[in-house]
């Protein structure tokens, strides 16, 4: 009777071991467990400056992984000064993201139109680095109130593509690339020249001259 029971124990144990197996297998597959980066601009000064926060995801569920990022960008940095506003929650208001595909969609509630350029797109920056880590997602699209945001120029923004983000970013980091540039028009019966004023954003000095040509 013992040996035949040890018979018996040997295949049982062998299937409860695989079971065991497979079920730790099923409940990490899928998942993202790390630690991501939250990137806060700091408007306040001169040049714009992140202020940075590790935070830890561990969820199979994509919504809570973006829902967590989106509550740390809301709450602010842990280590700031008492003059310091909170872009994503005092300015332009997350009010609510939406991933399609792999374009997530972010929409603003605030007051996104009041910044000026560098602070636009220091913001737009940090929250694309902030998701970057995700690989489902590709691309991000900013909303004002649920509408498409128009840039300087009157033309709607383009999304932004996690691959095209400098990368980078350290809490060093500033928005050097972005100068204003004088160009002048003729007027229309070509006697007089007036000057208008553009902020650019230049990635490189190599391209100066074509982004001033197509201005």
């Amino acid at each position: 009777m013992k040996k035949i029971l040890n018979i018996i124990s040997i295949p049982l144990l062998l299937v409860l071991s695989f079971t065991l197996l497979f079920a730790l297998t099923a409940c990490t597959n899928g998942s993202e467990n790390k630690t991501i980066t939250i990137y806060f601009p700091d408007l306040s000064l001169e040049k714009n400056t992140f202020i940075t926060k590790d935070i830890e995801v561990s969820s199979n569920d994509k919504t809570e992984l973006l829902d967590s990022v989106k509550e740390a960008l809301l709450k602010g940095p842990d280590n700031r000064n008492e003059e310091y506003k909170n872009p994503y929650n005092d300015i332009v208001k997350i009010a609510y993201t939406v991933l399609e595909n792999k374009l997530l969609i972010v929409n603003f509630d605030g007051d996104y139109y009041g910044l000026k350029l560098s602070e636009k797109i220091a913001i737009r920056t940090g929250i694309a680095k902030s998701y970057s880590n995700f690989t489902f997602v590709e691309s991000v699209r900013f909303l004002q109130k649920g509408t498409p945001i128009i840039d300087e120029y009157g033309k709607k923004l383009n999304d932004v593509k996690i691959d095209d983000i400098i990368t980078d970013i350290d809490d060093d980091y500033n928005l050097s690339n972005i100068a204003n540039y004088n160009l002048y028009f003729g007027t229309a019966d070509g006697k007089l020249l007036y000057k208008e004023e553009r902020a650019l954003e230049v990635q490189s000095s190599s391209y100066l001259a074509k982004e001033l040509a197509q201005e």
